[in-house]
């Protein structure tokens, strides 16, 4: 990672890791007797201890999942799990602070502050 990459386009990273885990396990779901729901509610949850419990760290890291995500609509396979990061930044967000989540922008690049 370079230096001029931003902690989103970090943390979006990291979701996406997280992303590719997870729609590993939502296939292996029905064998392991597990929900889809349970297995992207468990991703989401350690994917905002790993942002520091931040709902404007979650939504930045959205932000720039999704953006990242459109250059990955050409490939299929690729596609589901840039998806599922962006999903996993919103639920961590909506963990954090369920009532707000919705409410709370997410921290504008060269803000110069940290959020919350």
């Amino acid at each position: 990672m370079g230096d001029d990459e931003s902690q989103a386009d970090r943390d979006a990273q990291v979701a996406l890791a997280y992303a590719v885990n997870c729609v590993t396990r939502e296939d292996q779901a029905p064998r392991a007797g597990r929900t889809v729901a349970d297995i992207v509610e468990g991703y989401a949850i350690d994917l905002l201890d790993q942002l520091d419990g931040s709902v404007p760290r979650a939504l930045s890291a959205a932000r720039a999942a999704c953006l990242a995500a459109a250059s990955e609509v050409a490939h299929p396979g690729r596609w589901r799990s840039a998806m599922r990061a962006v999903e996993l930044c919103r639920r961590a967000a909506g963990v954090a602070a369920p009532d707000e989540a919705a409410e709370r922008k997410p921290v504008e690049p060269d803000s110069g502050h940290s959020g919350a």
